[in-house]
């Protein structure tokens, strides 16, 4: 039985099934990989990376990042009934599925490490081709009446005493 399942007293319910799941810390493992995956995936896609996975690549395409999460969290959730169910019956072949759904879920995790690493150590950051700040300009209008006027790279700023913000161009 795992230490941390013993920790807790049996409950038994109606069914005869044991209130505590079979496998905590094989699940608190599967979820923490799966967090960094999607966490590691995101700041890969933020540096022009692309999604190699075809499965992830096309709900990412369909639903974004935020549909990639339901997605990785779904087949999370999935995998743990799963092993919960057949563990009932089955405890060996129960836990030998989470320790395998364990190591599936961090072999991407560990890559995307060596990925992020050589981004650091080479130095060289690919160009933010999709960083929004990069087209945003700022316009806002000082007494839209006055002469005085000055350009900065952020944007066009007008002096005067009436303060009128008038938005954003391209954002």
């Amino acid at each position: 039985m795992n230490v941390a399942a013993e920790q807790f007293p049996k409950q038994d319910s109606p069914a005869g099934l044991s209130a505590v799941v079979l496998f905590p810390n094989l699940y608190l493992w599967l979820v923490f990989f799966a967090s960094l995956d999607i966490v590691f995936t995101r700041v890969i896609l933020f540096f022009s990376g692309v999604e190699i996975n075809p499965i992830a690549g096309v709900v990412i395409a369909a639903f974004g990042v935020p549909g990639m999460s339901v997605f990785k969290f779904s087949v999370v959730t999935f995998v743990i009934i799963v092993c919960e169910i057949v563990g009932r019956t089955k405890r060996k072949t129960a836990k030998q599925l989470a320790v395998f759904a364990v190591v599936v879920t961090g072999f991407p995790v560990v890559w995307s490490s060596v990925l992020l690493m050589s981004l650091i150590v080479g130095g060289e950051l690919p160009p933010l081709e999709d960083d929004p700040s990069r087209d945003r300009q700022h316009v806002v209008e000082y007494a839209p009446s006055s002469e005085l006027a000055m350009e900065l790279p952020s944007g066009i700023y007008r002096a005067g005493s009436n303060c009128r913000r008038e938005g954003f161009l391209n954002g």
